[in-house]
Order: structure tokens, then sequence, then C-alpha cells
């Protein structure tokens, strides 16, 4: 409860102090990670519009779902590839 979080607080300062700095700081480095994956997602999206033209939405939702080393690889691919399934492929 926030009673107990409370008390917590008041009895180790310093624990609490410790614990809140180690979440902050897992918050950020989670929040950078997925500004990263969407700015990689919106490149390669970019890349492909400009190669392809036109690019579904299926093809939009499984890039912004994709992880950043799927991203990586996909991008490397629009180089190479002469359709968008060769991309994603």
């Amino acid at each position: 409860t926030e009673a107990e979080r409370e008390q917590y607080r008041r009895d180790y300062p310093e624990e609490a102090k410790t614990m809140t700095s180690f979440f902050q700081t897992r918050f950020e480095q989670i929040g950078e990670r997925r500004g990263e994956q969407r700015g990689a997602a919106t490149m390669l999206l970019l890349l492909l519009e400009d190669k392809f033209g036109f690019v579904p939405d299926q093809v939009k939702t499984e890039v912004e779902a994709a992880s950043p080393d799927t991203l990586l690889l996909w991008s490397r691919r629009v180089l190479r590839a002469n359709t968008i399934e060769e991309v994603l492929g």
C-alpha cells in the first residue's frame, strides 16, 4: 500500500533513494531503446517508400513491430532487393 511505501521511505531513506535512482535509470534506458527502434523503423519505411513507392499498411505494421536487429537486417537488404518482399523475406 502507499502507507507501507511511505513507511519504508522513512525507515530506509538511503535504500529508497537507491531504488528510485535504479528504476529511473532503467526507465530512461527503455525509453532510449524504444526511441532508437522507432527511428530505425521510420528510416526503413522512408527507404522502402523511396525505392518501391507505395508501402502497404501491413508492411508498415510489420516494420514498426520489428526488433532493432531485424530492422538493421532489412535496412541492409533494401540496397539489393527488387521488391519489398525480398527486403522482409
